[in-house]
């Protein structure tokens, strides 16, 4: 699968990708600035917004953007569980009905799938670029 043109040179222009800008989603385009077609330091990212990237740049970008995004659905399951077993707690002291074992069940796999989304995010490492660690 190719995300984006192996082979651009500076004289193709802009060439389509199949990547979005990690900032806004916008679709990205590339273009070489350089002879050497396969020095990816000479390739330029862009978004029709005007983000741009250095390809390290550009995976730096994704590798944030991934773990904002996970994080955003950890943090929404255990919230829905929050939810639901809130939800059987009041039903169940403030009514003569039973607790509703539907809520039960779904705030536990709630529960199951952020606590499997928190196992992958620890088992996950990010690449270490030199020069992301040399510019922290």
């Amino acid at each position: 699968m190719n995300e984006f043109p192996r082979a651009i040179r500076p004289g193709d222009g802009e060439a389509t990708t199949r990547i979005i800008c990690p900032e806004c989603g916008g679709s990205i385009t590339v273009r070489g600035i350089g002879d050497d077609v396969a020095d990816l330091h000479r390739l330029v990212f862009q978004c029709r917004v005007g983000h741009r990237y250095a390809f390290e740049e550009l995976l730096i970008g994704k590798e944030r953007h991934i773990d904002r995004m996970i994080w955003g659905v950890v943090y929404a399951y255990e919230e829905l569980a929050g939810m639901l077993r809130t939800a059987t707690a009041r039903d169940g002291r403030d009514s003569d009905t039973s607790p509703d074992d539907q809520y039960r069940r779904r705030a536990e796999r709630a529960e199951e799938i952020a606590a499997a989304l928190r196992a992958l995010i620890h088992r996950d490492e990010s690449i270490k670029l030199k020069a992301h660690i040399d510019g922290e």
